[in-house]
């Protein structure tokens, strides 16, 4: 099935010009990257606030107000780029179990930092890490996570 998904969009104009065209996969890689990177930074300053290792003299609350929107838009402009380069050489990403674990962690940490907002969103101004060992331990799996998918996603061109 994925191997017929990969064949068609392959013929698409859009893979046909992301597959041809010199410079494409390269900005689109870096375009990538730098997205990844902001992404990166500010789920690590919340999951460093939430494991309590920075940021005491602030709450979680501004911690969150202030990082998950540099969260939220880089991953749309990395959904973005991922499609188009994707698009590019479908069969290469597509049949890859790296990059299918990758999207799996990316699902999983997605459902996670939905969570954290949601939580610190219904506690606003209430918030305390009275649930201390919980806050910690959503921070630690969630930067792990992160970390996880950018392995992952530099493995994907070493591992068939």
């Amino acid at each position: 099935m994925l191997g017929s998904l990969a064949d068609w969009i392959s013929t698409t104009a859009v893979g046909q010009t992301v597959a041809n065209v010199l410079w494409l996969i390269p900005a689109l890689q870096s375009v990538h990257i730098l997205a990844m990177g902001t992404l990166l930074m500010s789920a690590t300053l919340i999951s460093l606030r939430l494991m309590e290792v920075v940021g005491k003299d602030r709450s979680v609350e501004w911690y969150a107000e202030r990082f998950l929107s540099w969260i939220w838009w880089p991953l749309a402009v990395l959904v973005v780029t991922g499609l188009l380069l994707i698009s590019g050489e479908p069969a290469r990403a597509l049949l890859n179990l790296v990059f299918q674990l990758k999207m799996g962690l990316l699902l999983l940490v997605v459902i996670l930092t939905v969570t954290v907002a949601r939580v610190v969103k219904t506690n606003a101004g209430q918030w305390t890490l009275a649930t201390s060992s919980q806050a910690k331990l959503f921070g630690l799996l969630t930067l792990i996570l992160w970390v996880a998918i950018v392995v992952a996603g530099r493995l994907i061109a070493y591992v068939e």
